[in-house]
């Protein structure tokens, strides 16, 4: 098949460019040519044009778009939402309307931020669970499942948490970094929700998208934990355990401009009653990371 990828010089974006282009004809667009991607299938646009981005859709003619492109800077979205909606939302509604021609189908990324945090069942939130965002990325990105889910007939909305991998350092790559300068760290006790690996998400997303089986799925590693948790692991694999300098803080002290959500572990219900294997442990893909990405201790 023919696949057209955006964001694919991003965290999941490369992923998604390694594992699908085993399989299938790859294309991409956006702003910046990533190295990894050839001249010959790559395309200059600006998601956020709608005209320039239909046109370069529909005279591609993909037979899927993964839509991985996304404004992730959840703070700057408070301070400046039109960034955020015209990014997040708006973009996602121009690819929308360029599938709609061809009848493409479109996997939108998608996040757990859509949801408050307050209402949760223990397991995690389900995809029929009612979403109810509490800061501006949280509502840019579920306007833009709004737009897909009411412009195409085939589509996929993939909600997934806490993403890193080898793409580009996150926060758990920080957290190693700056225990090995002896730096403070700084580390959320009421923040939970799962820790997923970008080459299992990705790999996942392959397997839903030659399963057809569309929809609303939330995809996420196994198992759910605090910040504060997830950084005591990060330290125990680069044998830093007890870190003197690990500051255990409620999120209210550490005074961030955007609300996060306190517990929005996803339930990958739709992915487990479809009969796909679970992912494997957040920390075991914890581990699978950092034995690629080494941060010298």
């Amino acid at each position: 098949m023919k696949v057209l990828v955006t964001g694919a010089g991003g965290l999941l974006g490369q992923e998604v460019w390694r594992v699908f282009g085993e399989h299938h004809e790859l294309f991409a667009v956006g702003r910046n040519q990533p190295p990894h991607v050839g001249t010959a299938q790559w395309q200059s646009v600006d998601l956020t044009d709608a005209a320039h981005t239909y046109a370069a859709v529909t005279r591609l003619n993909p037979d899927w778009v993964i839509h991985c492109a996304a404004y992730n800077n959840v703070d700057r979205a408070q301070t400046h939402p039109d960034e955020a909606y015209q990014g997040n939302a708006l973009a996602t509604r121009n690819l929308a309307l360029a599938c709609q021609r061809f009848d493409t189908v479109l996997m939108n990324v998608s996040s757990d931020y859509v949801f408050d945090g307050q209402s949760a069942p223990q397991d995690g939130y389900r995809e029929f669970d009612a979403t109810r965002p509490i800061n501006h990325y949280g509502e840019s990105k579920r306007w833009a499942e709004l737009f897909v889910e009411q412009l195409l007939n085939k589509f996929f909305i993939v909600r997934t948490s806490w993403l890193f991998g080898p793409g580009r350092p996150t926060w758990i790559d920080q957290v190693a970094s700056r225990s090995q300068d002896g730096q403070p760290i700084q580390a959320a006790t009421d923040l939970v929700s799962a820790p997923t690996y970008t080459p299992d998400l990705a790999e996942g997303m392959l397997r839903l998208a030659d399963s057809h089986h569309f929809g609303i799925v939330h995809l996420t590693n196994t198992g759910f934990c605090s910040r504060v948790e997830l950084a005591e692991e990060v330290l125990r694999i680069h044998r830093r355990s007890g870190y003197a300098k690990l500051q255990k803080l409620a999120l209210a002290d550490i005074r961030l401009p955007a609300s996060r959500p306190s517990f929005s572990g996803l339930q990958n219900l739709a992915w487990r009653i479809d009969g796909f294997p679970p992912l494997r442990p957040w920390k075991e893909a914890l581990e699978k990371h950092f034995s690629k990405v080494r941060i010298s201790l």
